[in-house]
């Protein structure tokens, strides 16, 4: 006489399978959101690094535009910011103005200072004013 499992045993293992299904859930989507938080961490690196190159290359003057005379020099486009979660879209959009808190909208993308006579001119940082991941405001970076 064949013996197999019981509707119990199954329903056992189909519990057990769907416990870790959901616990490895949460933890996928956790990894992308670190995931985007590195590029975005990464990108600002980048871009500051830039910011630096032409420095030194222009005689210690930042560009005075919206970071488009960058382009294709320097670097080949204006990374797009990719936030978690539904913060805003992507976006590779540079805002400028006289100061940090004048360039900073909360629009995502950039906030740049370009006006040569601003304290902070070269500034350059993430335009939101959302928590990362640990509970950092993304323009402080």
């Amino acid at each position: 006489m064949k013996r197999g499992f019981t509707l119990i045993e199954l329903m056992i293992v189909v519990a057990i399978i769907g416990i870790l299904a959901a616990v490895s859930v949460v933890k996928v989507s956790d990894l992308l959101a670190k995931s985007k938080e590195g590029s975005i961490k990464g990108h600002l690196g980048t871009m500051r690094s830039v910011l630096n190159v032409y420095y030194s290359d222009n005689n210690a003057f930042y560009p005075q535009d919206d970071l488009s005379s960058l382009v294709p020099k320097y670097v080949s486009e204006i990374p797009a910011l990719k936030f978690p979660g539904a913060i805003h879209t992507d976006s590779k959009n540079v805002s400028t103005g006289d100061s940090q808190s004048s360039a900073q909208n909360d629009a995502g993308g950039w906030a740049y200072v370009n006006v040569s006579s601003a304290s902070t001119w070269g500034d350059l940082r993430i335009n939101c004013s959302h928590h990362d991941m640990n509970s950092h405001i993304w323009s402080a970076y």
